[in-house]
């Protein structure tokens, strides 16, 4: 019975814990990130990591790896901030699809896997992700850059958050 409790005081607790960041994401405008874990993916990325010998951080809740070479100092992100960053984009083949320098735009705009890895760090930091499909372009791809189902990688640093 007192774990039957327990357990139910903790599934409160979570479920509150979660419904308050969801309002506080909302109230902003905010819109949740969705997305869905697709094993075979995040155990490709893990094999091409192993295979190049990168050495990254897994994040077991989206299921991506990263690495921080810079926290950065100053403004905290959140999946929805204003931000300016430079940029490269490139497939596991080494080929870069994008970059950019000093763009700015808001992360609620953008694919998941940013969404959920730029609040890593604050302004001024960098970080590279390593991203499987579902987070990135999905089974669609981009016509002429990025094929369907491609993990991507993307090196960034933030410049400045609004």
């Amino acid at each position: 019975m007192i774990r039957k409790f327990t357990y139910s005081i903790f599934l409160l607790a979570l479920a509150l814990n979660f419904s308050s960041c969801m309002k506080e994401e909302l109230a902003q405008g905010c819109p949740s990130i969705v997305y869905s874990i697709i094993p075979e993916q995040t155990d490709e990325l893990k094999n091409y990591l192993i295979h190049n010998g990168i050495e990254a951080t897994y994040d077991d809740k989206a299921g991506f790896f990263y690495i921080i070479e810079n926290e950065g100092n100053g403004k905290a992100i959140n999946s929805c901030s204003d931000v300016s960053v430079t940029y490269v984009g490139k497939l596991s083949n080494n080929s870069t699809f994008d970059s950019n320098q000093n763009l700015s735009f808001n992360l609620s705009n953008l694919i998941p896997g940013w969404r959920i890895a730029l609040p890593y760090i604050k302004e001024g930091g960098k970080i590279t992700i390593f991203l499987p499909a579902y987070l990135a372009y999905g089974s669609e791809g981009v016509a002429n850059s990025i094929p369907g189902n491609a993990m991507t990688i993307f090196e960034i640093e933030v410049l400045k958050v609004y």
